[in-house]
């Protein structure tokens, strides 16, 4: 018996569609962002409270994006997204350290000016295992790691006109430098052999009519300044007084310059409440 001939049925008709699949692991949230208002990088490293350790790949690499107003994590493809995955974490309880890295500087278009970038940093609270680590709540939030130092301009009754106040040159001297860590998620601040020179990037321009001053900006590490340099047509004007800079704190120094120097006055603004003494300026012989 031979077999004349088959006849295969065509397949029947069924669905389709299209669809994404990830492994999945930690993700960030907008809320978490709520402080970045700027594009940059967020690092994330995982920490065990056990002995076991934190396996190969407990850091991960979050792109920001900076949108209308609006942080976000960029996870299209290309963009250096390399989350922290489940699976290649230990399970346990766990804590996760924050680092967000800005893709520019706060105070200067370009590098040059020794200012440092505007760091944030958090710590999660204990977090199990599979469990999305949280950065919004009090004590967890992201926070400024660097001082901002703002020098504010006033003529005194004998003083200098708004323009030469918006033509002077303020600098000081840091004896720090800051270094992303190893592990991506951390922050090193060390001392340097040799002090380097700090231009402050004025920031605004006096204007009698809105009553703001000429104001010069700069964002330091940590540490105690030894004095503040103002330059008026050649003529500097020093201030000779240690000044405690904090992380996340923005000192806002009024200074007052005449002709013949009549004084100083300090006070906080902003990031974190503190206080500050009275102390003097002179002029350079």
């Amino acid at each position: 018996m031979t077999v004349g001939s088959i006849t295969l049925a065509e397949w029947g008709a069924g669905s389709k569609g299209s669809g994404s699949s990830e492994v999945d692991g930690v993700t960030i949230t907008t809320t978490t962002l709520t402080n970045i208002d700027q594009a940059g990088t967020l690092y994330l490293a995982a920490t065990a409270e056990s002995t076991s350790g934190v396996a190969d790949n407990g850091t991960g690499t979050y792109p920001v994006k900076y949108e209308k107003s609006q942080a976000s994590i960029d996870d299209a493809t290309g963009s250096g997204y390399s989350p922290i995955i489940w699976d290649n974490l230990a399970k346990g309880n766990y804590t996760y350290a924050a680092l967000f890295v800005p893709k520019e500087y706060r105070h200067e278009a370009v590098a040059g000016n020794n200012h440092e970038f505007d760091y944030l940093i958090a710590t999660s609270d204990v977090t199990a295992w599979g469990t999305q680590p949280g950065f919004s709540t009090e004590g967890h939030k992201l926070t400024h790691a660097m001082a901002q130092l703002d020098v504010k301009l006033i003529s005194g009754t004998d003083g200098f006109t708004n323009a030469e106040l918006n033509a002077a040159a303020v600098k000081t001297d840091s004896k720090k430098k800051v270094s992303v860590g190893s592990t991506t998620a951390t922050l090193n601040i060390s001392d340097l052999t040799t002090a380097k020179n700090v231009d402050l990037k004025k920031t605004m321009d006096a204007a009698d009519a809105s009553g703001t001053n000429a104001t010069f900006s700069a964002l330091i590490a940590p540490q105690q300044l030894k004095q503040i340099v103002i330059t008026i047509n050649g003529n500097n004007y020093t201030l000779n007084k240690e000044l405690t800079m904090t992380a996340n704190q923005k000192f806002s120094l009024e200074v007052t310059v005449s002709r013949t120097p009549l004084g100083f006055s300090a006070a906080v603004t902003n990031w974190t409440e503190a206080s500050m003494t009275e102390g003097g300026v002179v002029v350079d012989p």
